[in-house]
């Protein structure tokens, strides 16, 4: 398809990108540690601390070379961390840091695996790089126990200067998040639960 406003060229419908692509020019350096890992690890650290300091279950889909999962394990060494990533390079980098890594997807591990089966659920500028964004979604929600969280980064479109061929795979996913977020809403309210307003960067 062309965009008639910034005349590139991009699929419609929108298709992910094969493991073979990822696999072809992985290099280590691709998976650089970024910003919203740090918060993670404090949000991680404060949810199990007003939890008693009890060990936790956290799944990273995207997980590359285990960057994340090796800083958590040494903060929380007795936790249950698993890492789905279908690049397989990356999925041997990350399993000779010491991670419980393996090379397959989001789909594929919920299928066999039990259901609310962990505390956490993370993705780090993942979501848009997938066909679909909210059956991705229903999958990680899929394995989380009641009262588990999901820990997520996509790009902002509002200050994004990424390729221009790619926006339309980000406002995908800043979709498929805002429908999750309505009916998640949806569904506490009908129960009886109110929500205050949070509004991020």
């Amino acid at each position: 398809a062309h965009c008639g406003s910034c005349g590139s060229y991009f699929a419609d419908p929108l298709k992910e990108i094969s493991s073979a692509w990822y696999e072809e020019r992985y290099v280590e350096r691709n998976f650089p540690w970024r910003w919203e890992f740090e918060l993670a690890l404090r949000d991680i650290a404060d949810i199990s601390a007003t939890r008693g300091g009890r060990d936790f279950s956290l799944i990273e889909i995207g997980c590359g070379n285990g960057i994340l999962l090796e800083r958590i394990r040494k903060a929380h060494p007795g936790s249950r961390l698993v890492g789905l990533d279908f690049n397989r390079w990356a999925v041997e980098d990350a399993k000779r840091r010491g991670v419980d890594a393996r090379a397959e997807t989001l789909e594929a591990f919920s299928e066999s695996a039990q259901a609310e089966s962990f505390d956490f659920a993370a993705f780090f500028h993942t979501l848009e790089h997938v066909d679909d964004p909210n059956g991705f979604l229903r999958n990680a929600q899929r394995l989380l126990k009641r009262g588990g969280m999901i820990l997520f980064s996509i790009p902002n479109i509002k200050r994004w200067f990424g390729a221009i061929h790619a926006r339309p795979a980000v406002q995908r996913a800043h979709q498929a998040v805002e429908e999750a977020g309505r009916r998640y809403v949806a569904m506490r309210e009908a129960a009886g639960a109110r929500f205050a307003a949070d509004t991020g960067i």
